[in-house]
């Protein structure tokens, strides 16, 4: 019964101190999130229109019609009494290196199969506001679509960046925090994620943030993401059946209209010129797509690939006096050894000799 009723507590006692323990880590974690807002001075949320089609979401998930301009609202809110500029601006969905759905305002990545991004669909009344003293500010943005009707979503986010005082005004140079909130648009409630069409634009040997490459160039020219899908792919000398570089890799998300280089690193080795084959195949659970290209490195591109790569394997210097210094122990290791194997030849020789001789 004791033994029961010590087992009974030694529970109790756990239980009560991994409630503690959750405890104390939720409170910590809901204190880090409080530090970072306060830090930045401002929250932003939104105040969902009745276009929106999914109201669970806390993003902007709304129907258009075409040429039907509507305006919809979110709320910049201080948290402290000092003033915070808050910069506003519409930014375009697009697909990072590490193929995973990003933002930007940079139109010069934008795919060509992109015909109207939201930044052109998108106009902010107040591009610009000042909160302070725990005030809130109601940001108006309106949303002009095609007066034709379009295709598939239109995704991006609209950006609310702090204008630090601080930064370097005379170089334009701000800060990058920001509260981002998508912007989806559509006609009609359908599934988005289902694009079925990928295309391999391009593969290019070439030196990419200082390593010796391959980039596969993917785009997804429909206005749909094409969702969580998985890259495998082999790469071998042509002819030949010994893989130089295999990878499996997963989760990859591309934004609607968008395209971006996916990178096969060569390593370290030595970069030959010739033919390379590369066969890869992607799959997600709305297809499958199968590529197969053939593609040369020429002489010059080899060179230049070796020559201007940051990642090189350098023999430290101690390494090689080191080397010199034992090859050179080894060669006169090896004479002395020498002289003197020939020394005791003679010198048993002589004593044969001698034991020759007193026998006589």
């Amino acid at each position: 019964m004791r033994r029961k009723q010590m087992m009974s507590n030694t529970r109790r006692w756990k239980i009560i101190c991994i409630s503690f323990l959750v405890m104390f880590l939720w409170m910590s974690s809901a204190g880090a999130v409080h530090a970072e807002d306060d830090t930045l001075g401002y929250t932003v949320d939104i105040i969902k229109p009745e276009t929106q089609i999914d109201t669970t979401k806390d993003y902007f998930n709304i129907q258009t019609r075409p040429g039907e301009v509507q305006t919809i609202q979110a709320v910049v809110k201080s948290l402290r009494k000092e003033p915070v500029t808050v910069k506003i601006f519409a930014e375009n969905a697009m697909t990072s290196e590490a193929g995973q759905i990003n933002y930007s305002d940079n139109k010069a990545i934008l795919d060509k199969s992109l015909t109207l991004p939201i930044s052109d669909m998108v106009s902010i009344k107040t591009p610009e506001v000042t909160v302070a003293n725990l005030e809130e500010k109601i940001i108006e943005i309106q949303v002009t679509p095609p007066q034709e009707s379009y295709e598939g979503v239109k995704l991006g986010d609209i950006a609310f960046q702090l204008q630090d005082d601080s930064s370097d005004k005379e170089s334009g140079v701000g800060s990058l925090f920001a509260y981002r909130i998508g912007l989806l648009t559509m006609e009609e409630d359908m599934d988005y994620r289902d694009s079925k069409t990928l295309k391999l634009a391009k593969v290019t040997p070439d030196i990419h943030r200082g390593k010796k490459t391959v980039l596969l160039r993917f785009q997804n020219p429909e206005p749909k993401i094409l969702s969580n899908f998985e890259l495998a792919y082999t790469l071998t000398k042509k002819g030949s059946k010994e893989p130089l570089k295999k990878e499996v890799s997963k989760n990859h998300n591309m934004a609607p209209n968008s395209n971006y280089n996916f990178a096969i690193d060569l390593g370290m080795d030595q970069v030959s010129a010739g033919e390379y084959q590369l066969k890869a195949e992607v799959t997600n659970s709305y297809g499958s797509w199968d590529f197969d290209e053939t593609f040369k490195v020429s002489d010059s591109q080899a060179q230049k690939m070796n020559e201007e790569t940051a990642f090189k394997l350098a023999t430290p210097s101690w390494i090689k006096y080191t080397a010199i210094a034992m090859t050179a122990l080894s060669v006169i290791l090896t004479v002395i050894v020498a002289v003197r194997q020939s020394k005791w030849k003679k010198m048993i020789k002589a004593l044969k000799k001698k034991r020759k001789r007193g026998r006589k």
